[in-house]
C-alpha cells in the first residue's frame, strides 16, 4: 500500500518513494512497482529484501538491476539500503561457521536460496549502504524537512557517518535523528505504518510484514522545489 506523503499528490521526479520490508515477496514488489513506474521518481528500499517468503532471489535480481539501470524501469534514481537479514546472510556466506549458518536459518533464511546469495549476489549485498540522506528537503505535516532512511533505527547523538552499524540494522529504538528531520525505518513489524513524535524528531516504521500480510507498505515523499 503507498501512503501518500506529498503536497501535490503527484509521482514526478521530485518524488521519493520508500519501501518497506520485502522479506521475499517479489509478487507484491512487482505490482507496487508497476504502479509507481514511468514517473521518473526516486525509489530507497529500507532492506530485508530476503528470507521468510519464497522469493527471496527474484526479489534481490530486481532490485540489483533496479539499482543499475532505475531508466530501464521507470526510474531516476534507486538506493538500496542493507537489512538485518543480508546482514546475517552475508555473515553466512562469508565465514562459513555453523554459528552464522544456524543465526541466519533460525531467523528465516532459506537454505535453498544460500547458493544464488553465497554465488551471485554476496559481493553487491557486501557494498549495500546502511543510510541513505536525501540531498533535498521534503515536505512532512506541511513542514521542510531532511529525510533520513535506516533499516532499523538511529541514534541522534552522532553524526550519520559516526553510526554505530548495529544501530542502523538492528536497532528497536524509536528516536528521530533531528528535529529537522523526518527518519524512516522498517524492521519492526507494524500493522499499519505508524508515524511516531519523538523528543528528537519525527519518525515513521514501515515495515508491516509483507511476508504474512500481503501488503507491502511504502511512503510517497516529495522534494520542497516540486510543490505546486
Amino acid at each position: 500500500m503507498l501512503y501518500d506523503i506529498t503536497e501535490s499528490g503527484l509521482l514526478n521526479e521530485g518524488s521519493i518513494v520508500v519501501f518497506g520490508d520485502i522479506h521475499g515477496r517479489f509478487d507484491l514488489l512487482k505490482e507496487q512497482l508497476d504502479e509507481i513506474a514511468g514517473f521518473g521518481a526516486q525509489v530507497v528500499f529500507l532492506g530485508d529484501y530476503i528470507d521468510r517468503g519464497e522469493q527471496g532471489v527474484e526479489v534481490l535480481q530486481r532490485i540489483l538491476e533496479l539499482t543499475k539501470n532505475p531508466a530501464l524501469y521507470g526510474f531516476s534514481r534507486v538506493t538500496a539500503l542493507m537489512g538485518n537479514h543480508e546482514h546475517m546472510a552475508l555473515l553466512a556466506a562469508v565465514t562459513g561457521s555453523y554459528v552464522d549458518m544456524h543465526q541466519w536459518l533460525r531467523n528465516g533464511g532459506r537454505i535453498e536460496e544460500f547458493p544464488a546469495i553465497k554465488n551471485d549476489y554476496k559481493d553487491w549485498m557486501s557494498s549495500l549502504p546502511l543510510y541513505y540522506q536525501h540531498e533535498k528537503k521534503v515536505w512532512y505535516k506541511e513542514k521542510v524537512k531532511h529525510l533520513v532512511c535506516s533499516h532499523a533505527s538511529v541514534d541522534p547523538t552522532k553524526l550519520l557517518g559516526e553510526q554505530n552499524p548495529d544501530t542502523l540494522i538492528w536497532g528497536r529504538t524509536i528516536r528521530g535523528f533531528d528535529h529537522d528531520t523526518i527518519t524512516v525505518h522498517g524492521h519492526t513489524p507494524v500493522a499499519v505504518p505508524q508515524f511516531y513524535e519523538t523528543t528528537t524528531g519525527d519518525v515513521i516504521r514501515l515495515d508491516t510484514g509483507a511476508w504474512r500480510t500481503d501488503n507491502l507498505s511504502a511512503a510517497v515523499f516529495e522534494e520542497v522545489e516540486q510543490k505546486g
